[in-house]
């Protein structure tokens, strides 16, 4: 009896582990162009990190390699003065933009908050985006019928089981 519920709870878990994923855009964040910045060199790898943190929650899986990802982030920072803009372009991996957002703010203690936004913004585009193209991939399932269901009579011309009627010499079916 212990064996056999064991095997029930791995078969349930086998079933019900790749639904636990469903949903889930494995998404990449491409090292960030940076212009106008005092360090340039650090910014271009904080960004992508700090981004993808907030873009890790909802539908969308932050992974660590292009190969890995069906999304792929790009982005841009600009510094001028105090001012700052953050723009960024969520790309399929056919190259097809599927989310575009920007942030703009006064000064650096707005450069978290403004990621924050970004991130939002781009977790929405991404997302719909990925609902819209799954849409017209939906193909309806027809009944299967074998001998002896209740969905009716085979077709003219065919028996049960989906075999077709031996024909007669003269080319007609045997009824």
């Amino acid at each position: 009896m212990k064996m056999r519920s064991l095997f029930v709870v791995l078969l349930l878990g086998l079933v019900f582990l790749p639904v636990a994923g469903a949903g889930q855009i494995r998404t990449y964040v491409a090292e960030f162009k940076v212009v106008g910045a005092e360090h340039p060199d650090e910014m271009k790898g904080l960004l992508p990190d700090l981004l993808g943190s907030r873009l890790n929650r909802g539908g969308v899986t932050v992974v660590g390699t292009r190969a890995d990802a069906d999304v792929v982030v790009t982005g841009r920072y600009t510094q001028a003065g105090k001012l700052f803009s953050l723009d960024a372009v969520a790309s399929d991996a056919s190259g097809k933009t599927v989310g575009r957002d920007y942030v703009e703010g006064d000064d650096q203690g707005q450069l978290l908050p403004a990621l924050g936004k970004l991130a939002a913004g781009l977790a929405a585009q991404i997302t719909a985006s990925s609902a819209d193209r799954a849409l017209p991939q939906t193909v309806p399932v027809a009944p299967v019928s074998r001998a002896g269901d209740s969905l009716g009579p085979p077709p003219a011309g065919m028996v049960a089981g989906g075999q077709e009627r031996p024909r007669e010499p003269g080319g007609s079916v045997n009824g």
